[in-house]
């Protein structure tokens, strides 16, 4: 189960029409195939299956989470997120599905933010603002940057602080400083970390604008980091309320919100829906599902009815194109802001921030 891209390659097509208007793929259905047919090192007679694709941007990897979540076989309205560098967004139930890809870019994942990085050891995965300065890392050993859940719990964190405004400017603190790139916001000192017996002579990323850039001690957020963030967000929240507008309900409606994605289980949901990425519903109605492509792979692999299954939703399955539709661009306008232009979306965080 791969997006679409991956499974051409795997087969050998010529993926260039994908990135092309109209946007059409080759295929987005193969037929059995042997492993011998692409070289698998395995038994040459053994089965490949490929979980159908919708679209040149929602592939089998999101057909695979629909299986894994179960919101094909469900009555109630669900919405599922896939949050990667492209946000795969799937809303309906048993009877109808409508899907769409948004362009959210790496920012989730450690791309375009000048301390970012995947969630690997030493990548910082939490941060609270509320009693000081507190953060953990994945395999508790030194900083080296922020990952994409940290990156959600510190901009929601100077938000209900009053660092950041909602336009994602920053406001006088004394961690706000100019640094080369405009303002920024110090979330580690290099001599804290120090103190608490980290490393630090490499706690910097190389991803920073420009060469010129040595290694930096302090893990910071620019505004642009910030920007960037930001903008991930708004396309994500935008691209869902395009696919409700069509069916025609709200998130009211939703009986279920499905959240995948490789850090899906490590992000706080309070701090998600305080910067706008998750609407402001009940808590209960959200299931972190974390790598579900894979786990829909499996369930495909093992079951001939899950195959079927993933066919169905494939065949039920409407795409919803977002590259020409000015409702996408109208919803993402008002999305870039924290957490929306219209904070009676979100009424939880309008009583904390008055």
């Amino acid at each position: 189960a791969g997006n679409t891209t991956m499974m051409h390659m795997l087969l050998g097509l010529d993926p260039k029409c994908i990135r092309y208007a109209p946007y059409t793929p080759v295929t987005n259905l193969s037929p059995r195939i042997n492993a011998s047919e692409l070289g698998l090192n395995v038994n040459p007679r053994a089965s490949v299956h490929l979980v159908p694709g919708r679209a040149s941007y929602v592939g089998g990897d999101v057909i695979a989470d629909v299986v894994a979540s179960g919101m094909a076989r469900n009555e109630g309205i669900s919405l599922l997120i896939d949050v990667g560098t492209n946000g795969e967004i799937v809303l309906g139930n048993n009877d109808w599905l409508l899907a769409c890809s948004a362009s959210a870019g790496p920012a989730f994942e450690g791309g375009e933010v000048c301390h970012g990085m995947r969630a690997g050891d030493g990548a910082i995965e939490k941060v609270s603002l509320k009693d000081g300065v507190q953060y953990s890392t994945i395999g508790k050993g030194r900083p080296k940057g922020i990952c994409g859940s940290g990156l959600i719990d510190l901009l929601a964190q100077l938000f209900l602080t009053g660092v950041l405004d909602k336009k994602g400017h920053l406001q006088p603190s004394e961690r706000v400083r100019e640094g080369e790139f405009g303002k920024e916001y110090v979330l580690v000192y290099s001599k804290d970390a120090e103190k608490d017996g980290y490393d630090v002579k490499a706690t910097g990323m190389s991803c920073c604008p420009t060469d010129k850039v040595e290694r930096r001690r302090d893990i910071t957020v620019t505004e642009e980091d910030i920007a960037n963030i930001v903008r991930t967000k708004a396309s994500l929240y935008a691209a869902a309320e395009v696919l409700l507008d069509t069916a025609g309900v709200d998130f009211n409606d939703l009986e279920r919100i499905y959240i995948a994605g490789g850090f899906g289980h490590h992000i706080d949901l309070d701090n998600a829906v305080a910067i706008g990425l998750l609407p402001d519903l009940p808590r209960e109605r959200f299931t972190f599902l974390g790598n579900a492509s894979l786990d829909g792979a499996k369930l495909c692999l093992l079951s001939k009815e899950k195959r079927e299954e993933a066919l169905a939703a494939h065949r039920a399955m409407t795409y919803v194109e977002l590259s020409t539709d000015q409702r996408f661009f109208d919803r993402f306008s008002s999305a870039s802001f924290l957490p929306h232009t219209d904070l009676s979306r979100f009424p939880t965080i309008q009583q904390v921030r008055g």
